[in-house]
C-alpha cells in the first residue's frame, strides 16, 4: 500500500458487494490501467463502505470515468490521481465540456467520498460524529422568562 494513503482496516462488505466489485471491469480503462490499478481502486471503494451492490458499482463507474480522463493510459496509480486538486481540475473541464450538471454532481459526490476515505475520514459525512456532552440539568433560576 502506498505511503500517501492512510492505512485503515478494510471493512467487511457483504458477499454480494465483494463479488460485484471483483467482477467489475471498467470499459473506460486500458488493459494496462486495469492491471496496474484496478485492485487499488477496488480496495478504495471497499473502504468507502458501499451499502449496496449498486452503490459499489456506481462508485467504481465514477472513479473509472475520472481516472480514464486524467491518468496516463499505461499506468493507473490511484494514489497519484485520486487527490483533491485533480478531481477539482477534472470537474472544471467536465463543466466546460457540458457534462450534464446532475451527472457531474453525482460523480463528484462519489469522488469526494473516496477522497474523504483516503484522508482517513468516515466514508459518509456525519458518520461517526462525536455526540455532544451531556448537559447538566437546568437550574430553574437560570431560565429566562
Amino acid at each position: 500500500m502506498s505511503t500517501t494513503t492512510p492505512i485503515s482496516p478494510i471493512p467487511v462488505v457483504s458477499t454480494e458487494i465483494a463479488v460485484a466489485l471483483q467482477a467489475y471491469m471498467p470499459d473506460l480503462l486500458t488493459a494496462a490501467q486495469i492491471l496496474s490499478g484496478l485492485g487499488d481502486l477496488r480496495n478504495l471503494v471497499t473502504r468507502c463502505e458501499p451499502v449496496s451492490v449498486t452503490d459499489a458499482l456506481v462508485m467504481m463507474s465514477s472513479a473509472a470515468r475520472f481516472l480514464a480522463d486524467v491518468a496516463p493510459p499505461d499506468l493507473l496509480d490511484v494514489d497519484r490521481w485520486m487527490v483533491e486538486a485533480e478531481v477539482t481540475a477534472w470537474a472544471h473541464v467536465q463543466h466546460r465540456e457540458q457534462m450534464p450538471s446532475g451527472t457531474l454532481s453525482n460523480h463528484l459526490q462519489r469522488l469526494r467520498r473516496m477522497l474523504r476515505v483516503r484522508r482517513g475520514l468516515p466514508a459518509r459525512m456525519g458518520a461517526g460524529s462525536v455526540s455532544s456532552p451531556e448537559r447538566a440539568p437546568m437550574n430553574p433560576a437560570d431560565r429566562l422568562m
